[in-house]
């Protein structure tokens, strides 16, 4: 199930983010998975949780930067159990959202796989190289106009 982000999603995830998501926000120079998930939530146009057996599994939303949609995932160590329901969830989300925008990106450091494959099997293409704080990364793509 995919509803609107609650303040209790992001509380119930805190524990449970994935080690490699928590690798990726203190690369780019944030504090912590968690406070960063806060202010993305502050941030974006729209904010959706993924539930299975009633436990968040995936926070992810969208900001507008000058026009395009920076999409972002916050994942649990519990998403391994629900493949299939993240991929449709994402998806359907992705789907409605670039109605919205001109282009959807996401950027993900060189080093985590799991989310370019992610990303790309999602249907995003690997538009450039970018420098990030620490890290080499990508910046990957879907749709344009």
């Amino acid at each position: 199930m995919v509803r609107e982000t609650t303040v209790n999603d992001i509380i119930n995830i805190k524990g449970f983010i994935l080690p490699e998501i928590e690798k990726e926000i203190t690369a780019t120079g944030g504090s912590s998975a968690h406070d960063e998930l806060i202010n993305y939530c502050k941030e974006s146009d729209v904010t959706y949780t993924l539930l299975a057996d009633k436990i968040p599994v995936c926070v992810f939303g969208v900001m507008n930067i000058d026009g395009k949609g920076l999409v972002w995932f916050f994942t649990s160590t519990e998403v391994y159990k629900y493949p299939i329901a993240f991929y449709k969830a994402c998806r359907d989300f992705l789907k409605e959202i670039l109605k919205n925008y001109s282009k959807l990106f996401g950027q993900v450091s060189q080093d985590f796989k799991k989310s370019i494959n992610f990303f790309k099997r999602l249907g995003f293409t690997i538009a450039k190289e970018i420098q990030r704080k620490n890290e080499l990364g990508y910046e990957l793509e879907l749709g344009g106009k």
